[in-house]
């Protein structure tokens, strides 16, 4: 399959195919009239590359889920460990991005008549919070 049947099928450009092809994430199998050929195997693998995006995980990230391998092939205990890592990590953003949403929040109420009363309110807004 020609690089742009790969892009429509997995929605993705050509132009990130031609990135992972060059970070060595995706092979082409050939090139017919010139143009890269690609297989099931790469095709397989960028819905992976998409699914892991879609999961958080940065490139590098992913290029290390690949390397870890799939099946028997896989280390069991290091695949699990990262999974776990990630999700942790994933964790901290959502409670971080939960205090900034209460921060946005207390903002966007505010009715302070000065920048040092809308400090107070809002270091008290969080203080109570955080004990909730």
């Amino acid at each position: 399959m020609q690089i742009g049947a790969v892009a429509e099928a997995v929605g993705i450009s050509p132009s990130a195919i031609r990135y992972y092809e060059r970070r060595g994430l995706i092979q082409p199998v050939g090139r017919r009239a010139g143009r890269r050929e690609f297989d099931d195997q790469s095709i397989l693998t960028l819905h992976f590359l998409k699914l892991a995006q879609a999961a958080g995980f940065t490139l590098v990230e992913t290029q290390k889920l690949l390397e870890m391998g799939f099946g028997d092939n896989r280390p069991q205990a290091d695949w699990l460990d990262f999974l776990r890592n990630k999700r942790e990590e994933l964790r901290r953003k959502t409670n971080e991005m939960r205090r900034m949403d209460d921060l946005l929040e207390k903002f966007q109420e505010c009715t302070c008549t000065s920048l040092a009363d809308c400090m107070t309110d809002a270091a008290e807004a969080l203080r109570q919070k955080s004990r909730a």
